[in-house]
């Protein structure tokens, strides 16, 4: 009995030792998975503190970039524009055929009761616009810039009552308007300009040598609006 009470330990003994053997294994194995764990969080958190910093470096990158592009583009608008200092853009004339540009020109500068000589101007053509229901306006270039400002002031004091009758009776009495010729990207921004002030109830908008400026009221000091992002933040 002893002997087999004996034998009967042993066994249960080895297979204890067995199971201890193995999970002394699995111990070890877990061990370095948690080790391996560790390492690969570390890595991956090293990895993560650099992508944030790369990242910060791409922000500041972006945005400086961005507000060069700006820069840029505030530089050609106002370049473009400086290249039509001298200019004005009449609309609301009625096309003719086989019209005399020059000469026509010069009758527009009589009902504003401005003293014009064929000399006065440097060039004189029509071009189209974006609504194909209008007549092309009427770009003048005159030799100097105080004549454009002459014209465009003696417009102004008489633009309620000129009409396209003033210059031909031969055409209707529909408004004639005299504006300084603005480069297209500065019509699209004044249009976008003028969407935006209809849509927030701001009195007045209007643009003085290729500058745009707002008024929200009688009495009010005038904004000036210089780029896209001051058009999106008008409330």
């Amino acid at each position: 009995m002893f002997e087999c009470f004996k034998t009967d330990i042993f066994t249960e003994l080895k297979t204890v030792k067995d199971e201890v053997t193995e999970l002394t294994k699995s111990v070890v194995f877990l061990s370095a998975s948690v080790d391996a764990s560790n390492t690969l969080m570390a890595e991956l958190k090293n990895s993560i503190e650099t992508l944030k910093a790369e990242n910060t470096i791409l922000r500041e990158t972006s945005n400086t970039l961005s507000n060069q592009v700006t820069d840029l583009q505030e530089r050609v608008r106002s370049l473009e524009q400086y290249t039509r200092r001298s200019n004005i853009e009449i609309s609301g004339v009625p096309a003719t055929p086989k019209e005399e540009v020059i000469k026509l020109v010069m009758d527009v500068g009589a009902a504003i009761d401005v003293a014009v000589e064929e000399s006065h101007i440097n060039a004189a053509h029509r071009v189209a616009g974006f609504r194909n229901d209008r007549a092309p306006s009427l770009i003048v270039q005159f030799t100097h810039r105080a004549i454009r400002d002459q014209w465009i002031k003696k417009y102004r004091e008489n633009k309620e009552s000129i009409t396209a009758y003033n210059i031909n009776p031969a055409f209707k009495r529909s408004k004639v308007y005299i504006n300084e010729h603005l480069a297209p990207v500065n019509k699209v921004f004044l249009a976008k300009l003028k969407a935006k002030y209809r849509a927030v109830r701001i009195k007045y908008v209007w643009c003085h040598e290729g500058k745009f400026f707002i008024r929200r009221s009688d009495g009010e000091k005038c904004q000036k609006v210089m780029s896209g992002s001051d058009i999106d933040n008008l409330k």
